[in-house]
């Protein structure tokens, strides 16, 4: 059994101090992708999305639209005609993640951590795995160690799913300061060269 208690003394002022200056060098892409989402098609460039978050608490996941205002739900599939050609780009560089840095300044998600699900994500994974209610003793992450092991994208099989469920219990079970700085700093390789 994982231990509510998961997770190192300071992550949280390594999450509020890291995401400001993160957001901080990145305001001028948010701010202009932004305007790229704005005039390339209509509606917001936010897009809002509830998510399961910490303790089973639903928040709201803030992303850049990377799809047509009238697409439904944010999950999608190769080759899917629903996202924009911004959008392409945004999500091949994971660009449209960033608004997510607010998210971890109210407190609601952590840089790194198990990502969070949509609703219908949570009820599959919960009928899989008896043990998939542990990874909610921390808050969700930006970014994990599961994204960073091969398991970023969609979790259509069963197998992607027990093998996300595994590297999120084995970063509950190790989480640290070096464990999150390693895994930030393989996140950026793994988006550049789009494994």
């Amino acid at each position: 059994m994982v231990n509510k208690m998961a997770g190192y003394r300071g992550k949280r002022v390594f999450d509020v101090v890291g995401s400001s200056a993160i957001l901080v060098l990145f305001l001028p892409v948010i701010l202009l992708s932004c305007v790229a989402v704005g005039v390339t098609s209509p509606g917001g460039a936010l897009f809002c999305q509830q998510r399961v978050g910490r303790n089973g608490r639903r928040f709201d996941c803030l992303k850049l639209r990377t799809m047509y205002r009238d697409s439904g739900d944010d999950l999608t599939y190769p080759g899917d005609p629903r996202v924009t050609l911004v959008g392409q780009f945004l999500r091949r560089f994971a660009l449209d993640e960033l608004p997510q840095l607010v998210n971890v300044i109210k407190g609601e998600m952590s840089l790194v951590g198990p990502r969070p699900h949509i609703e219908s994500q949570e009820s599959i994974f919960e009928n899989e795995f008896p043990r998939f209610q542990e990874r909610r003793c921390l808050r969700p992450g930006m970014t994990g160690l599961a994204q960073v092991s091969g398991f970023r994208g969609p979790t259509d099989t069963m197998t992607k799913r027990a093998g996300r469920l595994d590297y999120d219990l084995q970063y509950i079970k190790n989480s640290s300061f070096l464990l999150d700085l390693k895994i930030l700093i393989k996140t950026v390789w793994v988006i550049v060269l789009n494994r």
